[in-house]
């Protein structure tokens, strides 16, 4: 829903730019352990 997606949104964000992931069209696991799936 929504509100998942714009927490999932920052939180990919946060981890980009603290760790260095690489956000593409793939689905991301986090150091969190949570998958989020881009759509």
């Amino acid at each position: 829903n929504l509100i998942t997606d714009l927490v999932g949104e920052a939180m990919m964000k946060t981890v980009n730019q603290t760790d260095g992931y690489i956000i593409d069209s793939q689905p991301n696991e986090t150091r969190f352990g949570v998958t989020f799936e881009r759509r």
